[in-house]
């Protein structure tokens, strides 16, 4: 799913049809290493590049220092920033556009909680945004 917010102006959702997110292998080989290692829920961010105007691939997955427990999950925001400048020197800062999370045992949805940590994250700029859990 697909978010665009703007900063200080009310949230809305901008439906992209047409729109195919794909993702490497390795990228989810890992997302879902992390899920299985993790006692309840975890999160993480990940990489994306736009390959066309259709078609995005999340190339990239890893975990920051969070919080999280058996049903929640909050990534620790200094550590947000300090990754993000990391990718900056890099040059892959404008990838920094993947937020993924588990429900751990439970279903996949978008929780209200869910829904505002995109609006936080989304900076202005296309988010992907993936819900997993260990039912794989």
């Amino acid at each position: 799913m697909f978010f665009w917010r703007k900063k200080k102006e009310p949230s809305y959702d901008v439906e992209l049809p047409q729109i195919k997110v794909n993702i490497t292998p390795e990228a989810h080989r890992k997302m879902f290493e992390y899920i299985h290692c993790a006692d309840g829920e975890i999160s993480g961010m990940g990489l994306v590049r736009q390959d066309n105007d259709e078609e995005f691939t999340v190339y990239d997955v890893f975990i920051l220092p969070q919080e999280a427990g058996p049903a929640y999950t909050a990534l620790d925001s200094k550590a947000i920033a300090k990754k993000a400048y990391e990718l900056h020197k890099e040059g892959k800062y404008k990838d920094l556009s993947v937020w993924w999370h588990s429900h751990a045992d439970f279903d996949t949805f978008w929780s209200g909680t869910d829904t505002s940590t995109c609006d936080r994250l989304a900076n202005n700029k296309v988010l992907v945004s993936i819900v997993a859990n260990k039912k794989q």
